[in-house]
Formats: structure tokens, sequence, C-alpha cells
């Protein structure tokens, strides 16, 4: 968009200008009425015609003097429309001149006057102005031709484009160095939060870290307690049932040495046997009539092994 602007928009808003100045600089400015002044034209021997040409815009004019170095009266002069004029003496001066004064002349107006003298003058020589007016003065003698004027109006168009052109485009560079300025700016900002952002990410992601090493020292502490805490479980199964073995040897030595005091006294084996079961009911220590004894030797070697684990663990 900005480069679309930059290439078309850009001459066409500075034309735009230059046409909206030239426009109000003729409407407000250039609305002077203009006097031609022709070359005199010799008619006879000793007459010569000097054409003038006024025109009138949104103003008239009033009191316009034409001043010629030569004397001339009412005669020697003709109009294409009714004109009031009379002449104004000379009291300091050369006697040989005349001093037209012509009273009012209406707005919007083509007024043509032909004076006619008996010498040849320079139109140059002839002098124009009003009090009550403003007038534009133009000697035909000293207009350009229309290709030099036309290349003077082309040349000023150029330059007063070229100067309303460098504003804008001065303007447009100036308001794009602006904005620049601001997306740089935000860029910046934008790169300033991305490092911050970083720099917090990779702050918690050491401090994740830390915490993860943490919890997994802490896991191996746990894990180390619960393998101790198992293999003491195991340990005091194993002490329990030796010394339940134990007991269970000594009971069965004891039942064995009562059944048979009891077998050695008058009476019938059964009667033996009622006694030890009606014992072992109120006693409810079935488990000591099992036949299959529990293999102690293996409990011990169970035994051995947890105590070289632990000692292995303290070294």
């Amino acid at each position: 968009m900005q480069k679309i602007f930059e290439q078309y928009l850009v001459p066409i808003f500075a034309a735009a200008i230059l046409f909206s100045s030239n426009v109000i600089f003729v409407y407000f400015f250039d609305n002077n009425a203009e006097v031609k002044i022709g070359t005199p034209t010799q008619v006879q021997e000793d007459s010569f015609a000097i054409p003038i040409d006024i025109h009138t815009f949104n103003e008239g004019i009033s009191d316009l003097r034409i001043g010629i170095p030569v004397n001339i009266n009412e005669n020697n002069i003709f109009s294409n429309k009714p004109i009031n004029i009379y002449f104004q003496n000379n009291n300091i001066g050369l006697e040989d001149s005349s001093a037209i004064i012509i009273e009012e002349i209406v707005a919007n107006n083509n007024l043509q006057i032909i004076l006619e003298v008996d010498q040849f003058i320079s139109d140059q020589d002839i002098e124009v102005y009003s009090n009550k007016g403003n007038i534009n003065v133009e000697y035909l003698s000293q207009k350009d031709s229309p290709v030099i004027s036309q290349i003077k109006n082309l040349i000023l168009y150029a330059l007063l484009y070229a100067i309303i052109l460098g504003i804008v485009t001065f303007f447009n560079i100036k308001d794009r160095d602006k904005k620049v300025e601001k997306v740089e700016e935000q860029h910046k900002n934008v790169l300033q939060t991305s490092e911050k952002t970083a720099q917090d990410t990779e702050k918690r992601l050491s401090e994740i870290k830390k915490e993860l090493e943490t919890d997994r020292l802490k896991l191996e502490k746990l894990e180390d307690k619960y393998i101790k805490h198992l293999n003491d479980s195991k340990k005091i199964n194993i002490l329990q049932k030796a010394k339940l073995n134990d007991y269970r040897k000594e009971l069965s030595f004891w039942r064995d040495t009562i059944r048979k005091i009891l077998y050695q006294m008058p009476g019938d084996e059964d009667k033996a046997k009622e006694l030890i079961r009606i014992v072992t009911h109120s006693l409810k220590t079935f488990q000591t009539n099992e036949k299959n004894e529990p293999d102690f030797e293996s409990l011990k070697v169970l035994t051995k092994m947890i105590s070289d684990y632990e000692n292995n663990n303290k070294n």
C-alpha cells in the first residue's frame, strides 16, 4: 500500500495541488483588468493607428488614464462602444503630449480603442494607469511568440510541480520514517519481551531440573527405605518363623513326653489321645498337630542372604 501511494498517489496529489493553486491564484489574484497596446500601423502618409484593447472581468475600472507623447483631440479617438472621455490638461511637462481619461468601464467588458496620430511613436511610449482598479498592461511589441510563451509556462509549471512534488515527497518520507521508527521500536520491544520470556523460561527449566533432581534423590531415599523396610520385614518374618519352629519343637517334645507318661498309666491309649485333643481344642493350637515341619535350614539360608545384603549396603 505504501509503494502504491508513492508511485501513483503522490504525483496525482501533487498535480491536484498545482491545479488547485492555479485556479485559486487566477480566481482571487489574477482577476485584474487587461490593457493591450498594439504596435502603430501606418494608414496614410502622415497617419498612424494605435490599437488599444481593454478587457475587464469581475470588477470594472474608472478614471483610466492613457498618456501619449503627441497631441490629439476627440476626433482622433475611435471606439467600438460608447464611452465618456475627457482630456487632462498638462500644467507641467511637454506641450506636445496628451492625457486621455476614460471615466468608467463596467465589469466583464471588452473595449477596443484606436488612437490616430500624425507621426510614428513606439507603443512602449504610451502610459496607462488607473487610480481606481488594478490593471495589467501588455505591450504587444514585447510579447513573446506563442512557442516561447508556452515554453515559459511549461518551465514555470514544471518548477511549481517539482516544488510541490518535493514538498509532498518530503512529508511522505518524513511520515514513512516515523512509521519505520515506530515499527523498529515495536520490533525492539518484541525482541526484548522474547529475550525476557526466554530467560524466564530457561530459569524455570533450571528450577524444574533442580526440583526433578531433588525429587529423584528423595525417591531414591524412599526406595532405599522401602527396600530396607522390606528386608527388615522379611528378616522379622524369618526370625518369627524360626522362633515359632523352636516353640513347635519344644511343644512337640512336651506333648510326646506327656503322651508317653499317659500311655504308661493304666488305662486305654485312646483316652490319652482324647485328652490331648481336648487340650488342643481348648488352647486353639491346631498348628502344632501338623505333620509337615517347616524347612528350618532354608530359613537359615535366607537369613544369611539378608545379612550379607545388609553388609554390602553398609559398605
